[in-house]
């Protein structure tokens, strides 16, 4: 007997699955910049379902990162939020990637200067990284 449902939306239409207390339910939601894996699981020992939440890389793209893991149905409080060097790594993380996908466009062997990009997407990476450089730079904390 089913214990998890689940149902997605695509362009061929809804799909719906089901799990069992012993299988769970896992699912997966991706694009080009990383995926969300979702995962449902049934805690015997407690008799109460959980779930977490994590970011994972997709295709060899986007960081590892956990978002919850906690009871469902049960809102995450500031005990459950991460702490602050976890918050700083996630940043730092999100930097990452950003460069990342900067250093790997074709787009940018080929142009000579910033203004000749014509990726916008990637005209908005390299800002993102500039802000986010000027932000934390150490130099210009008080």
């Amino acid at each position: 007997m089913s214990h998890f449902y689940g149902t997605m939306q695509g362009t061929r239409g809804q799909a719906t699955r089901c799990g069992t207390k012993n299988s769970g339910m896992t699912t997966i939601a991706a694009s080009w910049e990383g995926a969300v894996e979702v995962e449902l699981c049934h805690d015997e020992s407690n008799n109460v379902d959980r779930v977490r939440v994590r970011m994972i890389p997709w295709q060899g793209v986007g960081e590892r990162y956990q978002v919850f893991d906690g009871l469902v149905g049960i809102a995450p409080t500031d005990d459950d939020a991460p702490d602050k060097r976890s918050q700083d790594q996630a940043v730092i993380d999100k930097l990452r990637a950003a460069l990342r996908r900067v250093l790997y466009c074709p787009a940018m062997s080929s142009a000579k200067s910033y203004e000749d990009l014509e990726n916008e997407r990637t005209r908005k990476t390299i800002n993102l990284a500039l802000e986010f450089a000027a932000e934390n730079d150490p130099e210009n904390k008080e």
